[in-house]
């Protein structure tokens, strides 16, 4: 889910990504931007799943934040990026069960 006011696709594909995105929801798309309700609940109607079934991660507090009023928890990254410092997403990758490279 992005709040973008052009296709990304096409940068996923170059980076060979794609196949780890399950949708695309896209502000452009979707005519909604976070933190409007509208554009969490088309990415849960998109992926089949119900609010509470979801998961977003996410850096903005206030955008991504706003999915708690669609129904889904929210995690927050740190925005502060660094070597020295950890933003938090092993966590996520944790409860997925997934183990890669660093933070």
């Amino acid at each position: 889910m992005s709040n973008t006011g052009w296709d990304i696709r096409g940068s996923f594909t170059r980076s060979g990504l794609t196949p780890l995105v399950g949708e695309f929801v896209l502000s452009c798309e979707v005519g909604v931007q976070k933190p409007d309700a509208a554009i969490f609940w088309a990415a849960c109607d998109r992926l089949g799943v119900m609010p509470g079934d979801a998961l977003m991660v996410g850096d903005d507090a206030v955008r991504d934040g706003a999915a708690t009023a669609a129904g889904i928890p929210a995690y927050i990254l740190s925005a502060d990026r660094g070597p020295d410092r950890p933003r938090g997403l092993a966590a996520v990758l944790d409860l997925l069960g997934c183990h890669g490279p660093g933070d």
